[in-house]
Order: structure tokens, then sequence, then C-alpha cells
């Protein structure tokens, strides 16, 4: 299992309409033994790094393999996220990533 842990940098307002402050912190797990969510969790690996899969059609670097060394280079970084919250007694978040 593998949990990340993200802070909104700015303002955002929910489908309600309510207003999220920044600083509200996110939290997302994704289970490594479901190929399915590996393929999510790579999805925000390219986001905060601008890369994607081998020869893809954008020409952006390969994406590396997941490591510390690149935990440590997303430390920090910033993403476009969409986000869908579900309130429970285990918060779930789901989210795709692009570059910012």
């Amino acid at each position: 299992m593998i949990k990340w842990e993200f802070t909104l940098v700015e303002p955002a307002l929910t489908t309600e309409g309510d207003q999220v402050r920044a600083g509200f912190p996110l939290f997302a797990s994704f289970d490594t033994s479901q190929e399915f969510l590996m393929q999510k969790m790579a999805r925000f690996v390219d986001g905060f790094l601008g890369t994607g899969d081998a020869n893809n059609k954008k020409g952006k670097p390969r994406r590396p393999q997941f490591n510390a060394h690149v935990v440590s280079q997303m430390i920090g970084t910033e993403a476009m996220a969409k986000i869908a919250v579900i309130k429970s007694k285990n918060p779930i978040m789901s989210a795709t990533t692009s570059p910012p």
C-alpha cells in the first residue's frame, strides 16, 4: 500500500458551490497489488513529472521507475488535479492529474 498526502495550494469550489480553503489536506492510497490502481498512480507520477508511457504520442519523456529518488523529485511539486472526495468512515480520493 502506498499512501500520498497532498495539500490544496489555492482555494477551490466544490460541485455544490462551497469553498475549500488553501491548505486543505487530501489523501490518496494505492493498493499496489491491483494493476488498475498502479495505472492510476502512474498517471499521478506523470502529472507531477511531465512524463508518460514509453513512446507516447506527445513526445514526453518516459516515466521513470517509481523509487525513493523519484519520490524526492516529486516533493514540493505542483500539479492540476480534478478530484472527487467521498465522505465515509474511510475517506477515499479519486483523482486524475494533468501537468500544470
